[in-house]
């Protein structure tokens, strides 16, 4: 899941970037960039460098702790919304 997500995300970069050298990430691409960089790391970490566990409700286990495990890296937490 987060290496699809990851991959397409990139792969729009580039594309934006060759149809338009004048591209300029914006600040919502590089939130977005940086925070699945690091959810990935997480994922690697625990072992899923490729794939996730089979179990649905393991996979969303997974994403759920690699995700807000991110946010609060970045000090997005749910008191401030």
């Amino acid at each position: 899941m987060i290496e699809t997500k990851f991959r397409y995300f990139v792969s729009r970069m580039e594309n934006q970037e060759l149809i338009n050298p004048f591209f300029q990430d914006s600040f919502y691409d590089l939130n977005l960039y940086s925070h699945e960089r690091r959810e990935f790391e997480h994922y690697k970490a625990l072992g899923y460098v490729t794939g996730e566990p089979y179990d649905p409700n393991e996979a969303y286990r997974l994403w759920n702790n690699t995700h807000t495990a991110t946010l609060e890296e970045f000090g997005i937490t749910d008191e401030k919304y």
